[in-house]
C-alpha cells in the first residue's frame, strides 16, 4: 500500500485496497481482534465523531492536551473540529500505525473520566497522550514482567473497556494503583463460595436471594464497604430521579453511598463471591453513542454471577444505542425499552441470570 496507495485497484480481487481494509476492519471488529481493528483503523485513518466533545470537556476545565512527541508535538488549548483533530492525529509520523486509534481512545476516555470524576485530574495541567501511552505500556510491562515489545502487543490487544480501565489505574497514580481493579489479571481463578445478598431497587424493603458464583475475579479490587468479618449478607439499594423528578442517582452498598452520580447511567459492579467492588463508573449516554458502546463492552466483559447496580440521572435515553439496551437486558433489565427522555430508571441485575 505504501507504493500504490489506499485507492489502488486490485484487479484479481475486484476491489480497492481501501475496500479490502474496510472488510478487514469490520470482520476483526466482529471477532474482537482488537490489535487488527486498530491497525486497520489506523491505515484507513478513521476518526471518532465524539473526539470534539471529549476534548471540549477537557479544555473547558483548563486542561492542556498534547498529541505526538518531540518537535511535532501539537498543543491543544481550545475546542477543535473533528476534521482538524483528524489531521493532527494522522499527520503524526507514528512508529506504529495502531497508535493513532489508541490516541483517540485515550482522548475519549479522558473526557469520560473528567466528566465522572473531575478530582482525578486535580493538579494535572497538561495531558500528553504520547506519554500516557508509554505509561500504559510500562504498567503492562510491570504487571506481566515482560519487555517493551511484548507490552506494546499486549496493549494493542486490549479490549476498549480493558484499555479504559488500565488508563484509570494509571491516572490514579502509584498510591492508588496497587488497590485499583486490575483487568489485566482478571483470568485468575478463585475457589467457589456463596453469599446471601439483599437487593433493593428504589424501595426500603429488601428481599433476599442466594447468589452463588465461581470463576474469574479482578485481583486488587476494592473490598465491599461495611462488610463485617465473616458476614454473608450484602445490601444494595438503588434510586433514580430523572431531570424532572429530582435529577439524582443513588447507589448504596451496605448503606455506604458510592461516589458515582453523573448524567447518564451510573454503574457499580460487584463480585459477591470475593466480596469486592469490581467497578464504579458513569456512562453519559445522553451526550454520546460512544458512551453507550462502552457500556455494552463493559457488560460483555463481566463474568457470570457478578452483580450490577445501575441508576440513571438527568437523562440516559438520548444516545442509548440498541447494543447498550441489549446488553442491559442480559442483566435482567427488560424494561429498558420503556425508558423515555429524562425518565427515572434503575435496576439491580446479575450477569448470566
Amino acid at each position: 500500500m505504501s507504493c500504490e496507495g489506499i485507492d489502488y485497484y486490485v484487479t484479481n480481487l475486484e476491489a480497492t485496497v481501501k475496500t479490502l481494509l474496510e472488510e478487514v476492519y469490520f470482520k476483526s471488529l466482529q471477532l474482537k481482534l482488537w490489535s487488527i481493528v486498530r491497525q486497520a483503523a489506523g491505515l484507513l485513518q478513521k476518526a471518532v465523531n465524539s473526539l470534539t466533545i471529549n476534548i471540549t470537556d477537557l479544555v473547558i476545565r483548563q486542561k492542556q492536551i498534547t498529541i505526538g512527541s518531540g518537535p511535532t508535538e501539537h498543543f491543544i488549548t481550545t475546542p477543535l473540529g473533528p476534521d482538524v483533530l483528524s489531521r493532527i492525529i494522522f499527520d503524526e509520523d507514528f512508529d506504529d500505525v495502531r497508535e493513532g486509534p489508541v490516541v483517540q481512545e485515550v482522548l475519549i476516555y479522558l473526557g469520560s473520566f473528567v466528566r465522572a470524576d473531575p478530582e482525578m485530574f486535580a493538579g494535572i495541567m497538561r495531558l500528553r497522550t504520547h506519554f500516557l501511552i508509554i505509561a500504559l505500556r510500562e504498567e503492562i510491562s510491570r504487571l506481566n514482567s515482560c519487555d517493551e515489545a511484548d507490552a506494546i502487543e499486549h496493549l494493542m490487544q486490549l479490549s476498549p473497556f480493558e484499555l479504559k480501565s488500565l488508563l484509570g489505574t494509571v491516572l490514579s497514580g502509584p498510591t492508588l494503583s496497587a488497590n485499583a481493579t486490575n483487568t489485566l489479571l482478571r483470568n485468575q481463578t478463585h475457589p467457589f463460595s456463596g453469599r446471601n445478598v439483599s437487593l433493593t431497587s428504589d424501595s426500603d424493603h429488601p428481599t433476599s436471594t442466594n447468589i452463588t458464583s465461581s470463576g474469574p475475579s479482578a485481583m486488587g479490587a476494592v473490598p465491599i464497604p461495611n462488610m463485617a468479618k465473616g458476614s454473608t449478607t450484602l445490601t444494595i439499594k438503588v434510586q433514580s430521579g430523572g431531570y424532572h423528578s429530582g435529577n439524582f442517582s443513588k447507589i448504596l452498598i451496605n448503606d455506604c453511598t458510592m461516589s458515582v452520580s453523573s448524567r447518564g447511567i451510573n454503574v457499580v459492579v460487584i463480585d459477591p463471591v470475593q466480596c469486592v467492588l469490581i467497578e464504579t463508573v458513569s456512562f453519559d449516554t445522553h451526550i454520546s453513542e460512544d458512551e453507550s458502546d462502552d457500556l455494552a463492552r463493559l457488560i460483555d466483559w463481566l463474568q457470570p454471577g457478578w452483580i450490577v447496580a445501575c441508576a440513571a440521572k438527568d437523562d440516559c435515553f438520548e444516545h442509548l444505542t440498541v447494543a447498550a439496551r441489549l446488553a442491559l437486558k442480559q442483566l435482567g433489565g427488560e424494561r429498558i425499552d420503556d425508558v423515555k427522555y429524562r425518565d427515572s430508571w434503575c435496576m439491580i441485575g446479575e450477569k448470566g441470570m
